[in-house]
């Protein structure tokens, strides 16, 4: 046998042990989910979901991923004025990072939140530390897609099937399920 099908072959035993019913103390099994995906990203997930692990050990539902706002602070000239203003935040005890969104570049973002209310509410902070010149923006919108849910997993299989995944996880972690 080729390690990937020794590989699938234990992830598919151990899903279907634990689809039996009664897990022994050692067959805990364990709700994982991950996501949101895209259409593109879900398409090669689920290829990557069939070869893995058994037909109904795993679903994909749909799902949106929140909107994300951030304190920014931009657009800048060029790199320098960005590590100019760096500087004088650091100066402030204040730390910065590149926003994640191509389109605010060159900037920088000082924290990102769910909401618009919660970046003002940060933006008044920020303002009361000596910071003047940021605002609040939309560094992403709200974005519908699907998530990976996989109902009952034997817990020591799940880097396994991480692994598997691999690169179809699209950097996104299994965690354990939202309550579940």
């Amino acid at each position: 046998r080729s390690p990937a099908t020794t590989r699938r072959i234990a992830i598919a035993s151990s899903a279907a042990g634990a689809a039996s019913g009664t897990p022994s103390p050692q067959r805990r099994t364990v709700c994982l989910q991950a996501g949101v995906f895209d259409a593109a990203q879900a398409e090669r997930l689920r290829a990557a979901l069939q070869a893995a692990l058994p037909a109904g050990g795993w679903h994909l539902e749909p799902a949106v991923e929140g909107a994300r706002w951030i304190v920014y602070m931009g657009r800048y000239a060029d790199a320098q004025a960005v590590a100019r203003k760096r500087a004088e935040l650091r100066a402030l005890n204040i730390g910065a990072e590149a926003p994640r969104n191509p389109q605010l570049e060159p900037g920088l973002s000082l924290g990102a939140y769910p909401s618009e209310a919660a970046a003002r509410a940060a933006l008044d902070q920020f303002a009361s530390r000596g910071v003047r010149t940021a605002r609040v923006a939309l560094e992403q919108p709200e974005r519908p897609g699907q998530q990976l849910r996989i109902d009952a997993l034997d817990a020591s299989r799940r880097s396994a099937v991480q692994q598997a995944l691999g690169p179809a996880l699209a950097g996104k972690a299994l965690t354990p399920c939202n309550g579940g």
